[in-house]
């Protein structure tokens, strides 16, 4: 669906939306197959974007208004996304440029691979990790969400550690800006 000041979504649900085979390799896990499918979209997107949010499917933001809106209003950086505990990315949600993508994260997805512990996670925080920290952001906004877990296929819902989690974020953010520091 393409919408005004160059944004674009790919999800499932709206009528003109890229479709792509499954994966060769789904045993490589969830991350590596939703990366696989981002570059296939990308190498064949013919309009020009600037722009896109990647959001989990099977996730629900209650607070989505909000992190748009925060989007909009940092559109100087070059990614918004979160960071955890333990060297990963939060790349269940995340807003970049195109540019950005493509010169960082094309391919990326086949160094991750579940079966030997190197999740997409961990890949995108080593990349981002050596990155000008000018240039990208992790979200203020509320970002605890409901859904259904990868690794369990269970119904999730923001729990106590979501809760601790989120205010500690809130906290860090006062001293640093770019990176999450202590997480549960």
């Amino acid at each position: 669906l393409k919408m005004k000041n160059k944004f674009s979504f790919l999800t499932s649900g709206y009528r003109d939306v890229t479709k792509f085979p499954p994966s060769s390799f789904p045993e490589k896990g969830k991350g590596f197959q939703e990366f696989e499918m981002l570059d296939g979209w990308l190498k064949s997107e013919t309009d020009s974007i600037d722009y896109f949010i990647k959001v989990t499917g099977r996730y629900l933001y209650p607070q989505f208004h909000k992190i748009w809106a925060e989007c909009q209003q940092n559109m100087d950086k070059q990614i918004i996304i979160n960071q955890y505990l333990f060297a990963q990315a939060g790349v269940e949600l995340f807003f970049t440029t195109v540019n950005f993508y493509k010169q960082n994260f094309i391919e990326l997805y086949q160094e991750s691979d579940d079966r030997r512990g190197v999740n997409i996670d961990m890949c995108v925080y080593q990349k981002l990790k050596y990155l000008p920290k000018k240039n990208f952001a992790r979200f203020y906004s509320d970002t605890r969400c409901v859904g259904i877990a990868g690794d369990s296929a269970k119904q999730m819902q923001s729990q106590i550690g979501d809760t601790l989690n989120y205010l500690i974020r809130k906290f860090n953010y006062i001293f640093d800006k770019h990176y999450i520091w202590l997480s549960f």
